[in-house]
């Protein structure tokens, strides 16, 4: 039986604070507006190597699209 390793339970979501609102960002660098779906995305990536589009498909940052501090969805 395998041990786990510190490294395997290392959770990366961080919080940042973008355009006022608070937002939780993954490793991969997609930012949430809900911890619980940073957290799922965190997970899917690091136990399947990629990131799964109905999960990121509720992403309201991406450092990578063009615009990139804009949050895509209105606040709650």
């Amino acid at each position: 039986m395998r041990t786990p390793t510190y490294l395997q339970w290392y959770v990366l979501v961080r919080e940042e604070k973008r355009d006022g609102r608070t937002i939780y960002v993954c490793d991969c660098g997609l930012g949430y507006d809900d911890i619980l779906i940073a957290y799922a995305c965190e997970e899917y990536k690091r136990e399947s190597g990629v990131n799964s589009e109905d999960i990121m498909k509720h992403a309201i940052y991406n450092p990578k699209s063009e615009t990139r501090t804009k949050l895509t969805r209105s606040a709650s």
